[in-house]
């Protein structure tokens, strides 16, 4: 049983009587009292027997609500405050910092928009451009802290695995749309030549109509070419 603040009496039951063991804080002498030890600097354990067919002694009870006095008091309490860990400081989040100070983007943005038809608007905090009705270009700058200041572009099917074989350097598979066949490419080693290539055959590839089975029989094999892979661009020494 506990007292307001800590344990003042418990009872270990045997076959034919009871042992209730009472802390005190100063030694009794009776013939109830088995056994006595010290609990703590403070506290004397004593160990009652108790018959079951025996009636509560008065002095039982005197001992009873002497150690629940004792056992309540502060400066008894075995249970002694445990200092509360101050809590952790969250770690801070918001936006990776911004590598490209506007350099990179405004050579995409002065590129991008020389074609004709395209639009320019902000997607996930970034500037994307857009065909009248679809994305070909993402601009990244150091997206969730990969390093990279780039652009997102689609590709023809297969090219994506080619161009990264080819120039790892340069080309990398872009997070979310690179399970698509997007690739990824580090502004900083391509030219404005290349970079203008690349968005041009992104453009067209998004704003390439479907090809039917007469279309295809009828296209030019350049053309065709042309749309399944775009140019291969050499990296930078």
């Amino acid at each position: 049983m506990f007292s307001r603040k800590s344990c003042y009496f418990f009872v270990r039951p045997r076959r034919d009587c009871l042992d209730l063991c009472i802390f005190l804080g100063r030694e009794i002498q009776a013939p109830q009292v088995r056994r006595i030890d010290r609990s703590s600097k403070t506290k004397l354990a004593h160990t009652i027997r108790v018959r079951h067919r025996d009636e509560v002694e008065p002095p039982l009870t005197a001992w009873l609500q002497e150690a629940y006095d004792f056992c309540g008091a502060p400066e008894h309490n075995s249970r002694k405050p445990q200092p509360q860990a101050k809590p952790k400081p969250a770690p801070a989040r918001g936006p990776a910092p911004k590598l490209d100070s506007g350099t990179q983007l405004n050579r995409v943005r002065r590129i991008a928009k020389s074609i004709p038809g395209t639009l320019e608007k902000l997607s996930h905090g970034e500037p994307t451009f857009f065909t009248p009705k679809r994305v070909f270009a993402m601009f990244a700058n150091n997206h969730h802290g990969d390093g990279r200041v780039a652009i997102w572009i689609p590709a023809a099917r297969g090219v994506q695995a080619e161009l990264i074989a080819e120039a790892p350097g340069i080309y990398f598979k872009p997070p979310y749309v690179g399970v698509n066949g997007w690739v990824g490419v580090e502004l900083s080693r391509v030219d404005d030549a290349q970079l203008g290539s690349l968005l041009r055959e992104a453009f067209g590839l998004v704003t390439a109509k479907p090809m039917t089975p007469s279309r295809a029989k009828s296209a030019p094999a350049a053309e065709s070419r042309q749309l399944r892979r775009p140019p291969k661009m050499p990296s930078k020494a």
